[in-house]
C-alpha cells in the first residue's frame, strides 16, 4: 500500500580521407546510386537550431555572439497570428521544448514575507554549499528564479522543499513553461512509502518500475538503498498533486 508523505521542512543557518597530399581525389558513383525519388530526411527543429555558426561569424567573441541579433544566424520561432486585432505568436510543443531546455535545472523560490531583499537571499542561497554555479533573479516581489547548472544541486534544493533564512520562509517549486506567479505549482516531490514488498524487490530497477506506476521516481532514501528496513521502502517521486484530488 502506498502512503503519500509531505516533504520535510528544515531550518538552516578527421578521420583519414585516404587521399595523398598534393593529389586530387576523385570518386565515381555507380548508376544505381541515384535515387531521384528518395524522400529527404527531415531535420527536427531542435537539431536545426543547434547547427554551428557559419564560418564568417566564428571570429566574434562568445559574449558578443550571445547578445547580437546581427550574426546572420537568426531563426524565426513560432507562427504569427492575430486575435481581435491584437498580434500574437503561437509556439509548437517542439519549439516550447527547445526554448525551455536552458531552464531544465531551474527552480522558483517563493517567499511568504515580501517584499524580498534580493541581495540578502541571493547570498544565503549561494552559501548552501552547491557544487555548481547558481544564478538568481527576481521575478516579482515574492518570487525568484533560481537557475542551476547540474542535476545534483537541482535535486538537493527541490527535494528539500522549504528553507528558512533568518526567519524568512522560502518554498521552492520546479519551474515549467506553464509557471504562473498567481498559481502555486501542483508539481511537487513527494515521499511515497511502499509497505509489504518482497525483500528481493528492494533493488533499484525493481523499485523504479514499481514506483513509475504512480509518478516519476526521483530517488530512494538510504535505508531503502541499503535494505536496512526491509518492511518499508521509501521513494521520492515527482507527482502532479491535481491527479490525487
Amino acid at each position: 500500500m502506498a502512503e503519500l508523505l509531505p516533504a520535510a521542512t528544515t531550518s538552516i543557518p578527421t578521420p583519414n580521407d585516404g587521399a595523398m597530399q598534393g593529389q586530387q581525389q576523385t570518386e565515381t558513383l555507380p548508376q544505381t546510386a541515384a535515387r531521384p525519388n528518395a524522400p529527404k530526411q527531415k531535420m527536427s527543429y531542435l537539431k536545426s537550431v543547434q547547427q554551428p555558426l557559419v564560418p564568417h561569424f566564428q571570429h566574434v567573441p562568445l559574449r558578443a555572439a550571445k547578445k547580437t541579433f546581427l550574426d546572420g544566424e537568426m531563426r524565426r520561432i513560432g507562427i504569427k497570428y492575430s486575435y481581435k486585432g491584437e498580434p500574437g505568436i503561437i509556439y509548437s510543443s517542439e519549439e516550447t521544448e527547445y526554448l525551455a531546455s536552458r531552464l531544465k535545472f531551474a527552480l522558483v523560490g517563493k517567499f511568504f514575507h515580501g517584499p524580498l531583499n534580493l541581495n540578502f537571499h541571493r547570498n544565503r542561497i549561494i552559501k548552501l554549499g552547491l557544487k555548481g554555479t547558481v544564478n538568481i533573479g527576481r521575478i516579482n516581489l515574492k518570487h525568484v528564479l533560481i537557475r542551476l547548472d547540474n542535476e545534483e544541486d537541482f535535486s538537493r534544493l527541490w527535494l528539500h522543499g522549504e528553507w528558512m533564512f533568518d526567519n524568512f520562509h522560502m518554498r521552492e517549486f520546479k519551474w515549467s513553461p506553464n509557471f504562473d506567479p498567481q498559481i502555486e505549482s501542483p508539481i511537487a516531490p513527494v515521499w511515497v512509502q511502499l509497505s509489504g514488498l518482497p525483500v528481493h524487490l528492494f533493488e533499484k530497477n525493481a523499485l523504479f518500475t514499481f514506483a513509475a506506476k504512480i509518478g516519476k521516481p526521483l530517488r530512494m532514501d538510504e535505508p531503502t538503498a541499503d535494505m536496512a528496513r526491509p518492511d518499508l521502502a521509501r521513494v521520492c517521486m515527482e507527482i502532479d498533486l491535481t491527479v490525487l484530488e
